[in-house]
């Protein structure tokens, strides 16, 4: 039944989000125990997600099967939205993404964002180049506020979906998570939040960059 709350995507949902998202770990885990044990035969996924949650297992993103991608040259790794193409609806996937967040040690040092001082080293080792609030967007998530999210990525970065899929993550932001044996997937996060976006608002596009001149009209 509590999950069925949370695919309402209604106020009682985000207040569920928001009292998950606080938990103490041990909260947390209990509530991935409870997905695993009743909810493994419709999520697959789900099956054995507790054993070392969170930070040895997550739900990882679409993988087209081999036997799939063998006959055309699409995409291996669909991400989180690729869910949908084997018949999860969109809903579920915001889930999907919740849970990959609630991983989030909320840690105050935020080496994902700004990086790790090595001694003798001049240079920070990790963090984001272009100092995207990761630690905040995940918060965002976590409370189920995957607009507000995005929005916050766009304003330190254009092109969330691009960089999300090209970034070496592993060498900056994942690479120094404190989750350092299942970093979390912050660079799919990252592509998830704009495509999900048009998915939910299909004019959003036109209606954010409406002021904006065409940079192919002003270069």
């Amino acid at each position: 039944e509590l999950w069925k709350v949370l695919l309402r995507e209604d106020d009682a949902s985000r207040v569920i989000m928001r009292f998950l998202w606080a938990q103490p770990l041990k909260g947390k885990r209990k509530f991935v125990r409870a997905l695993d044990a009743h909810l493994s035969d419709r999520y697959p996924m789900f099956k054995g997600l507790s054993v070392d949650w969170p930070a040895g297992n997550s739900i990882p993103p679409h993988i087209r099967e081999p036997e799939d991608r063998s006959h055309d040259f699409g995409l291996v790794n669909e991400g989180y939205l690729g869910y949908m193409n084997v018949g999860y609806s969109r809903a579920e996937v915001d889930l999907f993404v919740w849970l990959e967040a609630l991983r989030d040690k909320q840690c105050e040092e935020k080496p994902c964002e700004v990086g790790v001082h090595i001694a003798g080293k001049p240079d920070l080792k990790g963090g984001c180049p272009v100092k995207i609030h990761i630690p905040k967007v995940l918060e965002l998530v976590g409370t189920g506020k995957f607009h507000e999210a995005m929005e916050l990525i766009e304003s330190c970065n254009p092109l969330p979906d691009v960089t999300g899929r090209v970034c070496p993550q592993e060498l900056q932001c994942q690479g120094v998570c404190i989750q350092n044996k299942m970093p979390i997937a912050i660079g799919q996060l990252e592509w998830f939040l704009p495509e999900r976006e048009k998915l939910v608002n299909p004019d959003g596009d036109a209606a954010r960059f409406a002021h904006r001149r065409d940079p192919w009209l002003v270069a």
